[in-house]
């Protein structure tokens, strides 16, 4: 969705109906924005652009059809471009040992000497990390996290019921805690998707209370995990038990870039000032 987002927001009117009849085809996106050990860089002759290096942590590096990566320009600047892969890709669907988020075949992909039109372009120099828009498309992560932290605690409670513990004092306080973190980070992704869709909040106010969100999430579902794992014990950390899967990916999952910094930005633009109350009158969102 983020890639969807980005193009369909910088890129042209015929960019958005060339990807859209692409996905209709059943094209598959993704961003790509970490580089390997040598970092991407384009040039331009005319109208063709010829990369250089690769990306690494690339989601579905084997699937992705259409991945949005970045590249820096020769002055120094990032630019998108949207490129379309085959099966002649030279990627490999694994970064070597990662214990979570297996299947999403996280991996390498190698784009030395790769050329394009330059209609494969999207948007202007620097759009990339545009504020709000940079930090505002994480709320979109944020909510699958929560459907990892759904998933946690129905197991949870599934699996003390059917071992007769869930009249336990110590285990029904673990369901509760597990069940506030959940609402928390449920408050949190409501409020950031509400403000990143708010077309007249102030640029930055959008961008802190995502980030606000984002590690409020993280440590909601950091608190679920704990709780899970202490009441299902070493039974969590059994292969052959779907909790230890869900446990993992989301763990995974949640190592996000840079959140010591994230948090110290949005503390100090909401020092003096407080963070907005958005709101939705549309249907399913109660105010």
């Amino acid at each position: 969705m983020n890639a969807v987002r980005l193009v369909t927001r910088y890129g042209g009117p015929e960019q958005t109906r060339r990807l859209a009849t692409a996905i209709h085809a059943g094209a598959l996106l993704g961003v790509w924005a970490s580089d390997g050990p040598v970092p991407v860089r384009m040039t331009v002759d005319r109208d063709r652009v010829s990369l250089t290096g690769g990306k690494s942590f690339t989601s579905g590096a084997l699937h992705v059809t259409h991945p949005l990566i970045t590249a820096t320009d020769p002055e120094g600047v990032s630019r998108m471009i949207l490129v379309p892969l085959g099966a002649d890709r030279r990627a490999v669907p694994s970064i070597g040992g990662l214990t979570g988020m297996r299947g999403a075949e996280t991996g390498r992909c190698d784009l030395d000497g790769l050329t394009l039109s330059t209609a494969s372009l999207i948007g202007q120099a620097g759009d990339y990390l545009r504020q709000p828009e940079f930090s505002a498309g994480a709320w979109r992560g944020m909510a699958v996290a929560l459907g990892g932290m759904d998933r946690l605690v129905d197991l949870l409670r599934q699996q003390l019921v059917a071992r007769s513990r869930d009249g336990d004092p110590h285990q029904r306080t673990r369901i509760g805690e597990a069940l506030i973190a959940r609402e928390t980070a449920f408050f949190w992704t409501r409020r950031a998707a509400l403000a990143a869709g708010e077309p007249d909040m102030d640029p930055g106010d959008v961008a802190q209370t995502v980030n606000l969100a984002r590690l409020a999430v993280e440590h909601a579902a950091l608190h679920i995990i704990e709780r899970v794992q202490r009441g299902l014990g070493l039974s969590a950390f059994v292969q052959t038990n779907p909790v230890e899967r869900v446990l993992r990916d989301l763990a995974t999952y949640l190592r996000q870039p840079a959140p010591d910094e994230t948090l110290v930005e949005a503390a100090g633009w909401f020092t003096g000032r407080d963070p907005p109350q958005p709101e939705s009158t549309e249907p399913g969102y109660p105010s």
